[in-house]
């Protein structure tokens, strides 16, 4: 029995290293950006973790594949589905490629979004968590697990989860924006206020960096310096900013009694149906908020 355990434990060293180098395969991978809203990312040997051997890239907040192989242009229809809010379509789709070809890393990561939205948190930790192992050096995913990781409560490791994905791309200022919504969301304004400043030194007129800051004044009720801050930003220079933006705009306006201006904000928080925001907040809040707003301005019309 002795020599039988001596002689398995080459064997398995050689499995264990044998498995370590596949799974450090990815770690090689880059990422570059081609502009604002896409970026590509090159994997060393493609075929080691998914089928085709096409380029994977990102365009918006999903990934994508280049082709026209039907994993692909599965992949891409759910896409497709989601942006028209087609979620539960989009999520039976995308299991459905899940099981076909579990290693391909846009439908764990799709898939992961997908349940987010869906507010399947747990389920869609766990797909973020299997896209992190096939790519670890990609900062979007740890920074897609640490939010929902974050609305399951789970705060020290949603933290973790943002600063694994600063040490991973630390140019990239969304990771300090989501550390900043961390400690806001567990009402440590004072520390989300640092995080908001500092992305806003790194990029000065950052829309989303802004917005924290006026979030936080919102909260301390200075809603005149809260407009201030707000209305300054420039949403048309960063098309991808958050659209709390026009909920946090509209509720100063609102309670600094400019309920027409408010009601605007309101009405194009809802023309956003698939924005994060309402992945927590309903969209019949929304549209109260927006009747409520265009009442009290009718009101002060005819006083």
């Amino acid at each position: 029995m002795k020599f039988l355990i001596i002689f398995l434990q080459p064997a398995y060293i050689i499995a264990v290293t044998v498995i370590m180098f596949i799974l450090a395969l990815p770690l090689s991978a880059e990422s570059k950006e081609t502009n604002k809203n896409q970026s590509t990312i090159y994997l060393s040997d493609p075929d080691a973790f998914a089928w085709p051997s096409e380029k994977i890239y990102s365009e918006g907040k999903f990934l994508l594949s280049s082709g026209q192989h039907p994993v692909s242009s599965l992949n891409t229809e759910a896409v497709n589905m989601m942006l028209n809010g087609e979620y539960q379509k989009a999520c039976r789709l995308l299991e459905i490629g899940r099981k076909k070809k579990p290693q391909f890393l846009p439908f764990r990561y799709n898939l992961g979004l997908c349940y987010y939205r869906l507010r399947y948190f747990q389920k869609s930790v766990l797909e973020f968590r299997y896209a992190l192992l096939l790519m670890p050096r990609w900062s979007k995913i740890p920074l897609r697990l640490g939010m929902a990781q974050e609305k399951l409560g789970l705060y020290n490791d949603a933290e973790d989860s943002f600063r694994l994905s600063i040490r991973t791309n630390p140019l990239d200022l969304t990771p300090y924006i989501a550390l900043g919504n961390l400690f806001f969301s567990r009402r440590d304004f004072y520390r989300a206020d640092q995080y908001y400043h500092h992305a806003l030194k790194l990029k000065k007129d950052y829309a989303n960096a802004l917005l924290g800051i006026g979030k936080v004044l919102f909260i301390y009720q200075r809603y005149q310096a809260a407009i201030r801050i707000l209305k300054n930003i420039d949403i048309n220079k960063y098309p991808d900013y958050d659209k709390s933006y026009h909920y946090y705009y509209g509720e100063s306006l609102y309670k600094a009694q400019a309920y027409r201006e408010a009601a605007d904000q309101y009405e194009k928080l809802l023309s956003f149906p698939n924005a994060d925001f309402f992945s927590t907040n309903a969209v019949e809040l929304i549209r109260f908020k927006w009747e409520l707003a265009k009442k009290f301005a009718d009101a002060q019309k005819t006083d």
